[in-house]
């Protein structure tokens, strides 16, 4: 019987390869909103990011947000604030 389960190990290795990194900077002040930060990842792997588009859910439950991001060359960077 075949116990066909993901491990560990795929979200690791998922995390690892992929293109891009996200992260989310805090405002400075409480009138400065957060700032989305998707970065082009300039080693392994790297590539031109050409037609991806970043989906958002926000925690509040509001509907979710479809962005389309430019095509960044690896180390590039963009900014949603």
């Amino acid at each position: 019987m075949e116990r066909r389960q993901r491990r560990d190990l795929y979200a690791a290795v998922g995390r690892a390869l992929s293109p891009v990194t996200v992260a989310l900077q805090p405002g400075a002040t409480a009138s400065d909103p957060e700032t989305l930060v998707v970065s082009s990842r300039a080693d392994f792997p790297s590539m031109v990011l050409r037609g991806y588009a970043l989906r958002i859910v926000p925690a509040n439950g509001s509907a979710p947000e479809s962005v389309n991001l430019p095509d960044l060359a690896p180390g590039e960077k963009w900014e949603k604030g």
